[in-house]
């Protein structure tokens, strides 16, 4: 029986860090070190860290490591963040006659690496990074990115901040300020999470007239139960969609509320033209990326990952250009 793998990623941008005031760094120079990484033999490009090896896989590596399936996507380069797993590994690649455990032989059964998959686009240096923490975080991107940045006494790519090089690179997340724009641009929304946090007396004179007596019944049961926070999950009868029109007037209603506590939640579920799944997370006001693949066995394959990183990147690229960074 098929199963359905969800996998949600991020937007970020890289900042330089180094004696001098972090800058972003340039588009052509996080493709510069990328290529650099990709020019390595895979037995340098291990990083360490907390007990754990990890490595990243490139389009240049598509001819030497079996497995590898990243296509290519004019103005894009992707890759792949890879973990050595814990347990005995059965297969091994080998390169220049030397024998490694980096080799992601089969992305179906035979699996050496725990893997996650991440894509920039060429000319504005964003990233999009996908959740995987059997294999890592964007932190640890992050941190394998930087070992290979060098100076003026340590080899590697040479990234210059102001009079200095560059020694670290984090990854800022992408903020998106027009969240209910993008709940009005979905094609369908199929579900609604809340949580208010605070005390229901207050909550209940927030509400839309429309609906003051049906929330005023479920806050009546907090307050029955001495409740201090109420979560509602809506969801539309199968076959149906959830009234979209109404999402914008009701969030407005109770923003200033929900921004009171940092535990308030308010995000909405729905599909873009395409049958293409997205998270809006209207309180926190970054871009969320939720796919849907739907896939017989155990294993998503590569390919269907990032074509729908592909598709997912371009439907956002316009809004964030000029995106801020927090």
């Amino acid at each position: 029986m098929a199963k359905t793998k969800s996998i949600k990623g991020y937007f970020f941008k890289s900042i330089k860090q180094s004696e001098a005031p972090d800058t972003l760094a340039k588009p052509e120079e996080f493709i510069g070190l990328l290529n650099h990484i990709g020019s390595l033999n895979l037995s340098d490009r291990k990083h360490e860290s907390n007990s754990e090896e990890r490595t990243i896989i490139l389009p240049h590596d598509r001819d030497r490591v079996a497995g590898v399936e990243i296509p290519d996507y004019p103005g894009y380069m992707s890759g792949m963040l890879l973990r050595k797993r814990d347990v005995s590994l059965p297969m091994t690649g080998i390169e220049d006659g030397e024998t490694l455990d980096l080799k992601p032989v089969d992305l179906g059964g035979g699996v050496l690496m725990e893997v996650t998959y991440f894509m920039v686009h060429k000319d504005s240096g964003i990233l999009l990074f996908l959740v995987n923490r059997s294999a890592g975080s964007h932190v640890d991107l992050a941190q394998n990115l930087s070992s290979f940045l060098g100076s003026d006494t340590r080899p590697g790519f040479k990234m210059r901040s102001e009079n200095s090089f560059t020694n670290y690179l984090y990854l800022a997340n992408l903020m998106n300020l027009n969240g209910l724009e993008r709940v009005s641009d979905l094609f369908t929304v199929k579900g609604l999470d809340f949580r208010f946090v605070g005390d229901p007396q207050e909550i209940r004179n927030l509400f839309p007239g429309s609906t003051n007596e049906n929330i005023s019944d479920i806050l009546n049961i907090a307050d029955y139960f001495e409740a201090f926070s109420v979560s509602m999950a809506l969801k539309p009868e199968r076959g149906k969609n959830l009234t979209k029109h109404k999402i914008p007037p009701f969030f407005r209603k109770l923003e200033s509320f929900l921004r009171m506590n940092d535990k308030s939640k308010f995000t909405v579920s729905g599909m873009r033209e395409g049958k293409r799944m997205e998270t809006i997370d209207l309180l926190n006001d970054r871009f969320l990326f939720t796919t849907t693949i739907k896939y017989d066995g155990e294993f998503v394959p590569a390919v269907e990952v990032f074509n729908a990183m592909q598709v997912n990147f371009e439907e956002r690229l316009p809004a964030m250009i000029e995106a801020p960074i927090g």
